[in-house]
């Protein structure tokens, strides 16, 4: 069976790769990009999209959330896990809007990080 796929969006390397570093010891397959175009366009192309998403809030290229309007209007619809700096509400309707399924505020521990990342993968992977 194949390993669950988790792609990390963050524009600093460091953070992707500790991410990966974590998920990858617990069994998961992890790709990361450091900015928002290069996410979309991997998104887009042939190859199966992620089973989970971890979005950076804030990047230069282009805000989390604006990534997840794209891939609505292309009807991608991943689990996602907002990260950002700046606190969020835990208001469902933004959750909604946005279309986003959890979120964490850094800085955040990594057993932390795991559990919020297992909840959103699909069951049965």
């Amino acid at each position: 069976m194949d390993r669950p796929h988790v792609m990390i969006v963050d524009d600093d390397p460091r953070i992707c790769q500790n991410l990966c570093t974590v998920l990858e010891e617990n069994g998961l397959r992890t790709s990361y990009h450091t900015d928002a175009t290069s996410a979309i366009v991997a998104m887009s192309g042939e190859d199966p999209v992620p089973d989970v998403l971890v979005l950076d809030v804030h990047m230069p290229d282009m805000s989390g959330l604006s990534v997840l309007n794209i891939l609505s209007e292309r009807d991608l619809r991943i689990p996602t896990l907002l990260i950002s700096g700046l606190e969020m509400s835990d208001d469902p309707s933004i959750k909604e809007r946005f279309g986003f399924s959890d979120h964490l505020e850094k800085p955040f521990g990594m057993q932390v990080f795991l559990r919020h990342v297992q909840t959103l993968l699909p069951t049965g992977k």
